[in-house]
């Protein structure tokens, strides 16, 4: 669909299909260091993109959504599965339907570095903090 934008560590892709987003879903649940970001044309019910990225075993995903919050950009997360990472990605981009962020948490936002906003993510399982890096808005 044009105006819908996909990413991963190694592409870019425009005028995104469904195949697109199975190919990049299924390389981010199959590598710890891959990650997945869809960014919609203009924000569906306040989210301007999904992203996610694998943190621990197969079905250990983090499936987090952009957001605005009293005017400033947040990331809000939840632990999700590979399938339940397709699905909230084809609902955005096929019927522009978002996630319900009642089950997901407000990441804490660690500082600004020139346009990138850091985020703490806990991973007790992990026995590790996961820092998140990423472009939101500038």
């Amino acid at each position: 669909m044009d105006g819908y934008k996909l990413r991963n560590q190694e592409r870019e892709l425009y005028n995104v299909t469904m195949r697109d987003i199975r190919e990049f879903t299924n390389i981010m649940a199959e590598d710890n260091d891959e990650f997945i970001v869809l960014y919609a044309p203009e924000k569906i019910n306040g989210i301007t993109f999904l992203q996610a990225s694998r943190y621990g075993e197969e079905d250990e995903i983090s499936l987090q959504a952009g957001i605005m919050k009293d005017g400033k950009p947040d990331v809000m997360e939840k632990t999700a599965s590979k399938k339940e990472c397709l699905d909230a990605f084809t609902k955005y981009f096929k019927y522009k339907e978002t996630p319900d962020l009642s089950s997901f948490t407000l990441l804490k936002r660690m500082e600004y570095r020139e346009g990138y906003i850091c985020y703490l993510v806990n991973r007790k399982k992990q026995g590790r903090n996961l820092i998140i890096y990423g472009v939101l808005w500038k």
